[in-house]
C-alpha cells in the first residue's frame, strides 16, 4: 500500500513538472487508477490504430506518441499491441524525414539562391548539382555513439588471438 503511494505521488509529480500544472491531468488519471488499485499498467491500443488505413495510422501515430510520454512521466508500462506501437513510430520518423528533407531542400534552394544571384547564369546553371544530401544520408548520432558503434565494430570483426581477445593490430586499435 505504501509503495502505491509512493508511485502515485511519484507519478503525480512527474506529471505536474511536465505539463506545468498541478492537478491530474485527464488523460493520466486512467494510470493513476491502474497504480491505486496495484494493476499492471496497460496502454490499451485503439482498435482502429491495429489497421492499415490512413486513419489507422494516425490513431498508431497518436498512440505512440502518447505511450511515450507515459514511458517519460517515468511509468513502467506495457503496450496491448507494442506492433501498433511500433508502426506509429516508424510512422512518425518517415514524416518527420519527409519534413526534414523539405526544410533541408527549401534552405539549400534559398542559399543557393541567394549566392548565386552574383554569378553569371551559365556557371550559376554549372553549380545547380552541388546540392546537401537528403537527411537520411547525414549522421545523427552523437559523437560518444559512434565511437561505441566503431568500437563494437572492431570487437565483432577485428583479428583474434586463439583465447578470443582481440590481437594487436592497427586495425584494431580503438583507444
Amino acid at each position: 500500500m505504501e509503495r502505491r503511494m509512493n508511485s502515485l505521488k511519484e507519478f503525480f509529480d512527474a506529471q505536474c513538472e511536465a505539463l506545468g500544472i498541478d492537478f491530474w491531468a485527464g488523460w493520466v488519471l486512467p494510470y493513476a487508477r491502474q497504480i491505486e488499485k496495484g494493476q499492471k499498467l496497460v496502454y490499451e491500443v485503439r482498435p482502429m490504430a491495429v489497421t492499415d488505413v490512413e486513419y489507422g495510422r494516425a490513431n498508431a501515430v497518436e498512440d505512440a506518441e502518447v505511450f511515450s510520454r507515459l514511458r517519460q512521466l517515468g511509468l513502467e508500462i506495457a503496450a496491448s499491441d507494442e506492433e501498433a506501437i511500433a508502426r506509429g513510430e516508424r510512422q512518425l520518423k518517415a514524416w518527420l524525414d519527409t519534413k526534414i528533407d523539405e526544410a533541408v531542400a527549401r534552405a539549400a534552394k534559398d542559399e543557393f539562391e541567394k549566392y548565386t544571384k552574383f554569378v553569371g547564369s551559365d556557371l550559376s546553371q554549372r553549380l545547380q548539382g552541388n546540392a546537401i544530401p537528403e537527411s537520411k544520408q547525414m549522421e545523427t548520432r552523437t559523437l560518444h555513439q559512434a565511437l561505441k558503434a566503431y568500437r563494437q565494430y572492431v570487437e565483432n570483426t577485428g583479428k583474434k588471438r586463439d583465447n578470443g581477445s582481440l590481437a594487436r593490430s592497427p586495425k584494431n586499435y580503438i583507444r
